[in-house]
């Protein structure tokens, strides 16, 4: 009876020493694709070295995980045993029933050389496939549902548009100043001056020039004619270059506020400059100086001044007309 005894205590402590691994998974059918979690458990003395399993991507070669947690403790009534867990998410991509493998767990105590290992039972997984209507007519995928477009994905569709709008719109400006044999952008010029300065200007540069002194006076009063031809253009918009003398002399005739004397001023000068050029009449060198002067005169008579700029004119003109009208001993030089 004593032998029988101490083999029921041997048998004891030896389940005692043996640990304890489970698996469960919260469902034992799925369809194809579907998520089911399977949990590990292991129970072993509390002071046991615990071998974990080691798991990749796969159970089996149908039998795929998708993620997995890391072992955790969980706590037990008795303080000689402590319990692992680790929670798996698997799925399958077949149909058909698979089993879940036995998963091997295993442990060793201090000062013993032994390894206990544990096998979990193997489990049942049927996957089925989506269950289809033989009887009802095959029908086609559906379109996928469209949101609706926003001001933010349409802003690069519009901004390339517009920039699209510009290019050609930019070619066709390129390809008709081209057509026109014009400059595709235009000179910025400064406003021009009026009319009676700018013609005084030029005859100052005429004086200076001193052209009929260096033996021409044939383009010394054509110059002349030019400047005052221009002018007349200009001011009374008159098509004076275009015009023989006496077109001219009729046309100026009938502007309002022109004294006899200036008209005839402007005659004197005209047809003087026809004789030279084509007459090849020689004036005299007061000639010359008589042209010029009676030609600012015409001008300065004749003058808008509404057209002058408000701070500059007086001081301008007065200028123009020293440099014009020097002393007559610089004529005479």
């Amino acid at each position: 009876m004593l032998t029988g005894l101490l083999l029921l205590l041997s048998f004891s402590f030896a389940q005692a020493q043996k640990g304890k691994a489970t698996a469960t998974i919260d469902s034992s059918n799925i369809l194809i694709g579907d998520h089911v979690h399977l949990l590990l458990q292991y129970t072993a003395p509390a002071n046991a070295a615990v071998q974990w399993p080691v798991l990749n991507d796969t159970l089996t070669a149908h039998l795929e995980i998708i993620s997995k947690q890391a072992p955790d403790t969980v706590s037990t009534s008795s303080n000689k045993l402590i319990t692992l867990s680790q929670a798996l998410t698997i799925t399958c991509f077949d149909s058909g029933s698979f089993t879940i493998p036995p998963i091997a767990f295993s442990y060793k105590l201090s000062g013993d050389t032994s390894t206990y290992t544990s096998l979990t039972a193997p489990l049942l997984l049927n996957v089925n496939t989506v269950a289809v209507d033989t009887t009802q007519d095959i029908k086609d995928i559906k379109a996928p549902l469209t949101s609706p477009i926003t001001l933010r994905e349409m802003l690069p569709w519009i901004g390339g548009g517009i920039v699209l709008i510009l290019v050609i719109a930019l070619i066709i400006y390129i390809i008709i100043r081209k057509k026109k044999k014009k400059p595709i952008f235009g000179v910025f010029s400064k406003p021009a001056l009026p009319a009676h300065i700018e013609a005084l200007n030029e005859l100052s540069k005429l004086r200076q020039a001193r052209l009929w002194q260096q033996g021409h006076p044939k383009e010394y009063h054509s110059r002349i004619s030019d400047i005052l031809r221009i002018y007349i253009e200009k001011r009374y918009h008159i098509p004076a270059p275009e015009m023989i003398t006496p077109e001219v002399l009729t046309a100026v005739s009938k502007q309002e506020g022109l004294s006899t004397e200036i008209q005839h001023q402007l005659k004197n000068i005209l047809e003087l400059a026809d004789r030279v050029k084509f007459a090849k009449f020689q004036p005299l060198p007061d000639e010359h100086d008589q042209s010029l002067k009676e030609a600012v005169a015409f001008v300065e008579a004749t003058a808008d001044r509404t057209a002058e700029e408000p701070e500059k004119p007086v001081a301008q003109t007065d200028f123009i007309h020293s440099q014009l009208n020097p002393p007559d001993k610089e004529d005479n030089a």
